[in-house]
């Protein structure tokens, strides 16, 4: 079993007997060979035969309570999840429960669950207490996504990526061009004094971020190239024992604007090989 919790705000309230306990679900990607009574589990895993969902610990085995879909609405939408069994009396569920579950099989939502019936019962309701004045989870209740585990996220406005009203996250194709792009080379061999080691005419309208270079070797002096734009000269790329500086002038770029890269100073037979990547986000 993992050593942390279902990783959202998602009480599940446990009946059995005469007590009620609020507690939260570990998660695991099999079920454990220690059962741990009246404990909550999500299974995630991907081996059959056991379903993913919810599961509580009775006795000495796992005890499948819930399917998996409906704890993902409960986290993003706020629902309380609610496990009965072996009560010691009987239970009126809370009636503004919207799906319940017997033995992890959906049914209608039980008036009654009667403390002779040894099923095992679940119910889902919506936590008003949870959500914000426009029917949402409020963003501190979410933690923040990462790589490796699901969780909040904002969708910057000048993105490509847009989210529908439902949740649906699209591409908006008329934003596409508006990513950076980069102008990367490499040169695996030492150029001669003004020779041009790099022209294009720039894709789209921009502007200039900033850049990297590195060569390989050192030198005493410094190797410069010189950058232009439209013939113009805009900066200069120079390399001093194996680091390398741009410095340019450059802010707003146009399309079809020639970018030229040329060698200004000889190259010390010690470096023999230069690299610069420069970075522009398209208008």
């Amino acid at each position: 079993m993992s050593n942390y919790e279902f990783p959202y705000s998602l009480p599940v309230w446990v009946h059995t007997g005469k007590n009620t306990v609020q507690t939260s679900a570990a998660v695991s990607d099999a079920l454990p060979d220690e059962v741990q009574q009246d404990a909550v589990l999500v299974l995630v895993g991907v081996t059959p035969p056991a379903p993913n969902g919810l599961y509580l610990g009775v006795g000495n085995v796992w005890r499948y309570v819930a399917p998996f879909d409906i704890l993902n609405m409960a986290v993003f939408r706020g629902y309380e999840v609610s496990v009965y069994h072996d009560l010691a009396v009987d239970v009126v569920p809370n009636q503004t429960s919207f799906v319940a579950y017997r033995n992890g099989v959906e049914i209608y939502i039980p008036s009654i669950i009667r403390a002779t019936d040894k099923a095992l019962y679940t119910t889902v309701r919506v936590i008003d207490a949870m959500l914000d004045e426009t029917g949402k989870i409020p963003t501190e209740l979410l933690p923040i996504a990462t790589t490796t585990s699901l969780g909040a996220v904002q969708i910057d406005p000048d993105s490509a990526l847009s989210v529908s009203p439902e949740g649906v996250l699209s591409v908006d194709s008329s934003k596409l061009d508006k990513v950076n792009y980069d102008l990367s080379v490499s040169l695996p061999f030492a150029p001669a004094k003004d020779e041009v080691v790099f022209y294009q005419n720039l894709p789209a309208d921009g502007t200039y971020f900033g850049g990297t270079a590195i060569c390989e070797g050192s030198s005493p002096t410094s190797v410069v190239f010189t950058v232009t734009l439209d013939g113009v000269v805009v900066g200069t790329i120079s390399f001093t024992d194996g680091l390398g500086t741009v410095s340019l002038t450059l802010t707003a770029v146009a399309a079809d604007q020639a970018l030229a890269v040329t060698l200004s100073t000889d190259v010390p037979q010690a470096v023999t090989k230069f690299a610069f990547n420069l970075v522009f986000k398209r208008n």
